[in-house]
């Protein structure tokens, strides 16, 4: 065997220390670098947990908008079926008045037809007596004129 001098154990120590030193390091090293990870991964966690509660909330306040848009709707289309009646019931009064406004025109109409019936029948009646009275008038005329003949037929003349 060969004798190891202080000298070569020395080298050989320090050879070995430096390449243990060089394990360590990237061993230190490594392991600061999971911390940082680690501590990305916990802010990170952190940023996932506010998404999350936001996302919650956010989630609690969409299903309430969409539970007053519903309620809302619902309400409108209560309210427009009311003002829907509300207009019938209006339409149907309306259509009452035309058809007592109707019945009215038609007596009116009726009484119009009776008052020309009744001013026809007069106006024949007045044309007959106007008739009558030329008649009779023409009659007296031609009494008249024969009445002046026979008058002085009648009566000697006067001299």
């Amino acid at each position: 065997m060969t004798t190891v001098t202080t000298d070569l154990l020395n080298a050989r120590l320090k050879t070995v220390e430096t390449r243990m030193d060089a394990r360590i390091t990237a061993i230190e090293t490594a392991i600061a670098g999971l911390i940082q990870s680690q501590s990305e991964m916990r802010a990170d966690i952190k940023n996932l947990k506010s998404t999350m509660i936001v996302t919650a909330i956010a989630s609690v306040l969409a299903v309430g908008a969409i539970n007053a848009t519903v309620f809302s709707n619902m309400l409108a289309a209560f309210q427009s079926g009311k003002d829907i009646a509300a207009a019938q019931a209006g339409i149907i009064q309306t259509g009452k008045e035309v058809v007592i406004a109707q019945a009215g025109i038609i007596q009116s109409a009726k009484e119009v037809a009776a008052s020309q019936a009744e001013i026809r029948r007069l106006s024949k009646e007045v044309a007959a007596t106007q008739a009558d009275a030329r008649r009779l008038l023409q009659e007296m005329e031609a009494r008249d004129r024969l009445q002046p003949a026979q008058d002085k037929k009648a009566r000697p003349p006067r001299d």
